[in-house]
């Protein structure tokens, strides 16, 4: 059984999820061409559902920011140890095709394994402007923005 998402704290989704957030992890690993559209669509709640649709088979990450998750690291423990490795913080935000945990907080050890496996489309933030992980639905990702160029 899964850890409990009821510690997650909801944000309100009367107004716009987080918009310094979400903005902040598409202008760090999305390639630029599209950054500008995407945040957009975020803000806007028609829109939103939009952008969400492309997270099950996100392509628009920027290439040298991306490292793939394969075979023993493919667990939500082995993802949790590399990120925290990389300098993940205590909480982490999450946007997600999924509206339970859709801009939501939580820590790093709750979301990545409530997310790891059975949450396809979702985008995780782990340290603003640096470091992220990306479910999607044929692939797992750790998004560092430091590690650009290092395998």
């Amino acid at each position: 059984m899964g850890p409990a998402i009821r510690r997650w704290v909801t944000i309100s989704h009367s107004e716009p999820m987080r918009p310094d957030v979400e903005a902040d992890l598409i202008n760090t690993f999305v390639v630029r061409a599209r950054r500008e559209r995407y945040i957009s669509f975020l803000h806007t709640p028609r829109r939103r559902r939009d952008f969400l649709d492309t997270l099950y088979h996100f392509a628009d990450f920027n290439p040298a920011r991306v490292f793939p998750v394969k075979g023993r690291q493919d667990t939500a423990a082995a993802i949790i140890d590399e990120l925290r490795r990389r300098g993940a913080g205590g909480e982490c935000y999450v946007i997600s095709v999924d509206a339970d945990v859709d801009g939501t907080t939580g820590t790093l050890e709750d979301v990545i394994a409530d997310v790891h496996t059975r949450r396809e489309g979702t985008l995780v933030g782990c340290l603003p402007g640096r470091l992220g992980y990306y479910e999607g639905e044929m692939k797992r990702l750790i998004l560092d923005a430091n590690a650009a160029g290092r395998r």
